[in-house]
């Protein structure tokens, strides 16, 4: 058991609570500080279950499943996504074998499980995402950890056929478990308890959104990228009332996270993790009401696909609701599912341009690139950046040159808007 990672993490969440309360910033929302603090709380838990010998999972996008069965789930990706030095973990899994021309995310999150900072898991559950690396990422955790593999098949088409036949697919994995992992029980009350405080946070979720249609946007760029994961507790509730109580205030005073807003944009696929094109999005006065990837229609109720009962017509079954959360992605399904939902909010949040941004290991959703530049221009007259970049770069020049064109884009699109001709925003 190697705690480098957790250390480092629990550091790093300390160090922006101590930020946060000495130098308050417009660009950052308060309540970032009680969702700190609450990372750290997580960051015990989760290293007390490890110390106790509790059986964790990996199933991403589907935590609560891991929790009513009695896993602890481990959001294996998202961890990749924190480490403090990633050349660590990069050499780790490249030293095991694994190429270096893929999603950043995934290696390091595999780096992590090869170097034994994080808890083994007993359970690996993926399914088919356009998001290639990430499924395969979870093979390779399950290889090395010697962990039950199971891989859904999640059918094309929001169809209530469709659902049945992954839901039925969660009762077989309930049963393998329950078979061979000991300690593994299903509890239908958990479940029931978890959905009922999902189903409250989901409606504050939404309010979320209506609060980005105001201009200025109420939510600075950091936080945008801050997904809003449902959480199923009610403490998690609890403080996304208090979170979506200050986003609310900050709208109906008009006052902006930006300090003077020139541009909205739109971000697609992979969020930027580099400090410096935050600097540039809130130095450039651009903000970023929506961050699209692959469950942002879901979490945020957008239509043209809305809640569960519209989508399937019915309304499901507590087990069905679960599959709904895994079977709704963007990423899952065919170009208008991923593209639809996008058109809809650049309407609905008046955003000027969008940013299409990708890394090497996306060869999927990359082949969707000129889809969505053809819908956005034709539909909604606006221009799309074709980014490519990685989460961390190897180099600075590198990482200097992705910031370079995207400060280029911004700049020409703020100059044409600002003269008043959002239509002939140029084509990079």
């Amino acid at each position: 058991m190697d705690l480098t990672f957790f250390n480092e993490q629990i550091k790093k969440y300390e160090r922006r609570i101590r930020a946060i309360e000495a130098s308050p910033s417009s660009a950052f929302l308060k309540t970032n500080v009680e969702l700190y603090r609450m990372e750290l709380e997580n960051l015990d838990r989760t290293l007390e279950a490890w110390k106790s010998g509790r059986p964790f999972a990996i199933m991403p996008g589907m935590e609560i499943f891991a929790r009513i069965m009695g896993f602890y789930p481990w959001n294996y990706i998202a961890a990749g996504d924190r480490v403090t030095d990633p050349s660590r973990y990069l050499d780790a899994a490249i030293k095991a074998g694994y190429s270096d021309h893929s999603c950043d995310r995934t290696l390091t999150a595999l780096g992590l499980l090869l170097r034994g900072e994080m808890p083994p898991p007993r359970l690996v559950v993926s399914m088919r995402f356009a998001c290639e690396p990430e499924r395969l990422t979870t093979v390779a955790a399950a290889k090395h950890s010697d962990a039950l593999y199971y891989a859904i098949d999640n059918p094309l088409g929001w169809t209530y056929e469709a659902l049945k036949y992954v839901t039925e697919q969660l009762w077989e994995i309930i049963g393998l478990a329950e078979k061979t992992i000991p300690g593994i029980q299903y509890d239908e009350d958990l479940l029931l308890e978890i959905l009922h405080w999902t189903d409250e946070s989901k409606k504050l979720v939404r309010q979320n959104y209506e609060m980005r249609k105001n201009v200025p946007c109420p939510i600075g760029p950091k936080d945008a990228f801050r997904l809003d994961y449902v959480r199923g507790s009610k403490r998690g509730v609890e403080h996304y009332e208090r979170r979506l109580a200050e986003i609310t205030e900050r709208a109906e005073k008009g006052v902006g996270a930006i300090k003077e807003e020139r541009l909205r944009v739109a971000w697609m696929a992979t969020g930027p993790y580099s400090r410096d094109t935050f600097k540039i999005l809130e130095e450039m006065g651009v903000s970023v009401p929506w961050f699209h990837y692959g469950g942002a229609a879901s979490m945020y109720s957008v239509v043209p696909y809305g809640e569960n009962e519209k989508r399937y017509g019915r309304k499901l079954k507590p087990m069905e609701k679960v599959a709904a959360l895994a079977h709704f992605s963007g990423w899952a399904q065919t170009a208008d599912y991923w593209i639809d939902p996008l058109i809809t909010v650049c309407r609905e949040l008046k955003i000027d341009a969008v940013v299409d941004f990708l890394q090497p290991g996306c060869v999927v959703t990359k082949g969707l690139k000129k889809i969505i530049s053809t819908r956005v221009k034709n539909e909604l007259g606006i221009p799309v950046l074709d980014l490519e970049g990685r989460q961390f770069f190897n180099s600075p020049a590198a990482q200097a040159e992705m910031n370079r064109r995207l400060a280029e884009f911004l700049e020409l699109c703020i100059q044409n808007k600002e003269a008043g001709h959002p239509a002939a925003l140029p084509e990079v």
